[in-house]
């Protein structure tokens, strides 16, 4: 088994300490600026007021490229809502509120199904629910007329949403949740449920959401899926193991989030029949092997893809991945074959683009320039080579950069003054690279700079305030600032520079 590239485990603990970070800011930005309304019985949940999508602040537009930066649209809106957020997020970002029941809750007038209340009943003394952390009513008098927590009904009196994400369930998940059997929605996720998933979920028709993500799940996923009204499947973040489901009768699946378990063997061909998928995660898998089917060329709405996996290999992007017209996220790890050209004119809505541990052949195209929604661009340790293309200058909205670790050897000047001008208030590397150019030079004509102390790790105020010729010290990847004068750096390596 491969082991993960340090720049790789850079990456990935650097979105876990930004996401912690920006999640508790973006919590105050949510609580000062929107508006509530009574959910499912349970505390009050903000909700975008009518058009604050577009007149965010600074702030809150820095933080939504933060997010945004770190991909994983649906993981994000999963863990903004289990804070209480279900608010739309940025501009062009998928709504928030997704996981909330499409239409107002009612609690019936009458007494809850008998086998729906032997369903609650059996949850609540399987996952120690006198310990949970919201509880109220529960197993006093009737769930839908008495408003137990979390509980949601339908005018007949069957329960129809289970909503106790974060709630300290601990225990397993028992079989008998199943005799809920007009249930839409079970969220029990960030939780601390450990065991296998109860194969009496899989027949339940009438469920749409199946949301078991951050628990401690154990056991196989069915050969077999057959859920023909299930829209989103997220069970990112267990300890699930054995091979994926080899048959998905799943048509109306739109989410699908498998990540960051302990899967073998490969990729199913037939997720490539869904052609409902808009998301796809089956990353940091690690027993996840072979090549990403050809099928998957048909997934024409996806928005979000992301493969990264170790023992993923000899995939060369195909020509078919060309008509994802729609697609804003993509993570992939170990490719080969060339770069497309065709990527900017075919993804013009492409935001966060990630590909790394690679093995390129060839330079960067051109059209990577006319991505001018990308947020984010991080092609490290893929083996390109050659110059960076001019046309990077159209990138106005990025920023991070990190073309680290390939075999790149000119950056024009001119370029690199509008990098400095774009992708400040994050980071750019571009280090570990064979540059021809004289990279320190060029900086020196931008920056202005006296011995100050400056910060380190990702967010350098203080960097940032150089760029925008303000004066500090000068940061470098490291603990330390570098010495010098306001004309530069007195000693520097341009292989260890990393900006911003």
């Amino acid at each position: 088994m491969a082991s993960p590239s340090p720049a790789r485990t850079l990456l990935v603990l650097t979105g876990v300490l930004l996401l912690i970070f920006n999640t508790l800011e973006l919590e105050a930005v949510i609580t000062s600026t929107s508006s509530y309304a009574n959910l499912s019985g349970s505390s009050k949940l903000p909700i975008a007021s009518p058009g604050q999508e577009k007149s965010l602040s600074e702030q809150e537009k820095g933080l939504c490229h933060s997010l945004k930066r770190l991909g994983h649209y649906s993981r994000q809106r999963s863990h903004l809502f289990k804070m209480g957020a279900s608010l739309t997020l940025c501009e062009g970002t998928a709504s928030l509120i997704q996981k909330q029941p499409s239409h107002t809750p009612l609690y019936a007038s009458i007494q809850t199904a008998p086998s729906d209340i032997e369903a609650l009943t059996a949850l609540y003394n399987a996952t120690n629910g006198k310990g949970w952390t919201h509880s109220t009513n529960w197993l006093q008098g009737d769930p839908c007329g008495n408003k137990w927590h979390g509980i949601t009904c339908s005018p007949e009196g069957r329960v129809i949403y289970i909503l106790l994400y974060t709630n300290n369930l601990n225990g397993r998940i028992p079989p008998e949740i199943a005799k809920a059997s007009q249930l839409v929605q079970l969220d029990i996720s960030v939780n601390h449920l450990i065991g296998e998933i109860p194969v009496e979920i899989y027949s339940m028709k009438y469920l749409e959401q199946l949301i078991l993500e951050s628990n401690y799940l154990t056991g196989h996923l069915p050969t077999k899926l057959s859920m023909p009204n299930l829209t989103i499947l997220e069970v990112f973040f267990n300890q699930l193991t054995g091979p994926l489901p080899v048959v998905w009768d799943t048509p109306k699946l739109v989410n699908l989030d498998l990540g960051h378990n302990q899967f073998s063997g490969p990729l199913p061909e037939a997720i490539g029949n869904l052609s409902n998928l808009q998301e796809l995660y089956i990353d940091y898998t690690e027993g996840i092997n072979g090549t990403v089917p050809e099928s998957y060329g048909n997934l024409l709405h996806l928005t979000d893809i992301s493969l990264a996996a170790d023992n993923l290999t000899n995939f060369a992007i195909p020509q078919s991945w060309a008509k994802f017209s729609d697609l804003k996220y993509l993570q992939i790890s170990n490719l080969i074959g060339e770069l497309p050209a065709w990527i900017g004119e075919s993804w013009p809505k492409m935001e966060i683009l990630l590909m790394f541990d690679s093995n390129f052949s060839g330079g960067m195209p051109d059209s990577i320039g006319k991505l001018s929604s990308l947020l984010s661009l991080d092609i490290y340790s893929a083996g390109l080579s050659g110059t960076v293309p001019a046309s990077f200058s159209g990138l106005v909205k990025t920023t991070e950069l990190n073309l680290s670790g390939n075999r790149l050897s000119m950056i024009p000047a001119s370029l690199l003054k509008t990098l400095f001008m774009h992708i400040p208030r994050y980071f750019c590397q571009l280090g570990s690279n064979p540059w021809s150019c004289s990279i320190d030079k060029l900086l020196l004509d931008y920056c202005e700079a006296s011995c100050s102390e400056c910060n380190t790790g990702e967010r350098h105020s203080n960097q940032m305030l150089c760029l925008e010729h303000k004066g500090c010290g000068w940061c470098y990847d490291g603990p330390n600032c570098l010495e010098g004068n306001a004309t530069g750096p007195t000693s520097f390596k341009c292989s260890d520079w990393k900006f911003g």
